[in-house]
């Protein structure tokens, strides 16, 4: 069993190589994903074998139901900063953000 629960906030191309890289750790799981495309959660949950109640079009949600211990920030450059920012609010242990910040 996994010492810490990943959460993926973003499910697009650069989250699946991020998913890829934690399967390969065996102290990290990816335990839920979040992103505001629904079409993209199923495809990316379904990929990467998350439940369907671990599956959020709300980031926030996600942080408070899972209470993840790593979260990778995958999403639109814009909305880099404040996701980071709910995340570490959220008590979020590790917060990786793709670049830029801003």
């Amino acid at each position: 069993m996994a010492n810490y629960k990943v959460g993926i906030i973003g499910c697009g191309g650069i989250a699946r190589v991020h998913a890829q890289a934690y399967q390969q750790d065996k102290d990290t799981e990816v335990v839920c994903c979040s992103d505001i495309r629904e079409e993209a959660i199923a495809k990316f949950g379904d990929e990467f074998n998350i439940p369907q109640s671990s599956r959020y079009t709300d980031h926030r949600v996600m942080l408070e139901k899972e209470k993840p211990d790593i979260v990778s920030v995958c999403t639109w450059h814009g909305s880099h900063a404040n996701i980071t920012i709910d995340a570490c609010n959220a008590g979020v242990k590790g917060v990786l953000c793709e670049k830029p910040i801003a």
